[in-house]
């Protein structure tokens, strides 16, 4: 200790520590990085916190057929007293709005009698925190940001639309990065402004309206640092495990020709209604719903893959995302503005489809028309709000528009739909559409509904007649009076 040594040795031992607390000292200040931050002459100490300040947006496990939330918590820190003031921000992790698939019963085609069988159908996870809507975050891009936007490849994007200007601004900004090959983007708003649900749907939606783009698992995570009233973010994108060293290029190659391929064939018909039949029943017909999920096997790449476009156009197999994602991209590629719709639907999370045509919003159900290799059914295409909530609950993330025309249903446009039954008039319907796999008498009203179902076994050995088929299956479907016929 100092007061044992000689006392001609204690100056020169004093300089020496007063030098070294100096350099101790300037070292803090010279401008190199601590961990991944540089500070300079004038940077606050505040801005040091970005990379311990982080929410991670990730799936929940299809194992678990549940929501696993995780907390994401800010690693304290251990700056001095004047500078530990900062606003912290603690929000427990939201699921991805479309992520494990889990199981929803659908009715199938019945033999002899009505019978009902369970069909897995994916799941959208809803976001566990509460999610401000979207409107509350107020927009501040400029006339001339908007614009810019707006001139973007975002005209036939259904959930663009859906966004306010920050969100808008946000998407924009994604897809400049992710066009050029990267996976992130960064910000800067007013800190009363940063609400990561609000980014949360902003991501989603692009993910939703460039399914193209099948090397973003849509997971995400956002660095912040807040300074001066204001928050710098970075969101950056987790990556699919399936992707090679190419970082995805090959897969989204393969589904870029799959696509055109595709969008191509339906581009010979000369109708909207033509066009669209076309693109759902190739999906009903060539995508096989993988029934892994319902039992939790779906694990890794392959999780990944029944989720995204390039699992239902490539691999041909993939759960309600899956085909939603795959018709999206084939409708952006014929020119219709369509999107893909999140919600429920008999208590378990589902993706569905909006297409416009004409002016007019329908909802469409590839998932739930593919009749797993027994026939393709036209319940669920281009229908209205009102027909699909039924029994499909639309999430509120995102404000959904009405639609509420019947022009381009399958009913409408084969004339099947009667506002009265009689048998020669049905013999008639059922004659229009001898050539199809599905035979459907649709009713408005149930007394014409009852007098067919009563009129049944004439009504097969009529299907019999015209068809020269011998096996007929059938299915009542009391809720929405229709009989359906399985040749």
């Amino acid at each position: 200790m100092l007061y044992k040594m000689k006392k001609g040795a204690r100056p020169a031992l004093a300089v020496l520590i007063v030098f070294a607390l100096l350099f101790t000292f300037a070292s803090c200040f010279s401008g190199e990085k601590s961990g991944d931050v540089t500070l300079s002459e004038t940077e606050t100490l505040s801005q040091v916190i970005s990379d311990e300040s982080e929410f991670t947006y990730e799936d929940f496990t299809e194992e678990t057929a549940s929501i696993t939330e995780e907390e994401t918590s800010l690693t304290e820190s251990t700056l001095p007293a004047e500078t530990s003031a900062l606003t912290s921000y603690t929000s427990a992790t939201s699921a991805v709005l479309t992520a494990a698939a889990t199981t929803t019963t659908k009715p199938v085609t019945t033999t002899a009698k009505q019978t009902t069988t369970t069909k897995p159908v994916t799941t959208t996870a809803k976001q566990t925190t509460t999610t401000k809507p979207s409107t509350t975050a107020k927009p501040s891009t400029t006339a001339k940001q908007e614009s810019s936007a707006q001139t973007g490849n975002f005209a036939n994007r259904f959930c663009y639309k859906l966004l306010n200007s920050r969100q808008k601004e946000m998407y924009a900004l994604l897809y400049k990065s992710v066009a050029a090959g990267g996976n992130s983007f960064s910000m800067s708003v007013p800190e009363n402004e940063f609400d990561n649900d609000v980014i949360a749907q902003a991501v989603y939606a692009f993910c939703y309206d460039y399914p193209e783009y099948c090397r973003l698992d849509r997971a995400f995570s956002t660095k912040y640092s807040p300074y001066s009233g204001k928050v710098d973010f970075t969101v950056t994108l987790k990556l699919c495990s399936f992707c090679g060293t190419d970082n995805g290029a090959s897969q989204e190659s393969a589904i870029a020709i799959k696509a055109k391929k595709i969008a191509g064939e339906a581009r010979a018909f000369s109708t909207d209604f033509e066009r669209i039949k076309y693109v759902h029943d190739y999906l009903c017909d060539t995508v096989k719903y993988n029934n892994a999920s319902y039992f939790g096997a779906l694990t890794g790449p392959d999780y990944q893959l029944a989720h995204c476009a390039y699992g239902a156009l490539v691999g041909g197999r993939a759960v309600c995302d899956g085909y939603a994602s795959a018709f999206v991209y084939i409708m952006h590629e014929l020119g219709y503005e369509c999107g893909q719709v999140v919600g429920k639907s008999q208590n378990q999370n589902h993706a569905w489809n909006i297409i416009k045509v004409n002016g007019e919003y329908y909802y469409m159900d590839v998932t739930w028309d593919d009749g797993d290799g027994v026939a393709t059914d036209y319940d669920y295409f281009c229908i209205t709000k009102k027909q699909m909530s039924k029994d499909h609950v639309f999430g509120n993330d995102y404000a959904y528009p009405d639609a509420t025309s019947e022009a381009m249903t399958y009913f409408t446009k084969t004339g099947c739909v009667l506002d009265s039954y009689d048998y020669d008039t049905a013999a008639a319907v059922i004659d229009k559409q001898k050539n199809n796999a599905v035979i459907y008498l649709k009713f408005t009203n149930a007394d014409a509904y009852q007098a067919a179902a009563a009129d049944f076994g004439k009504l097969t050995d009529c299907i019999r007649a015209i068809t020269g088929r011998k096996m007929v299956k059938y299915n009542n479907d009391p809720d929405n009076l229709t009989l359906k016929f399985y040749t």
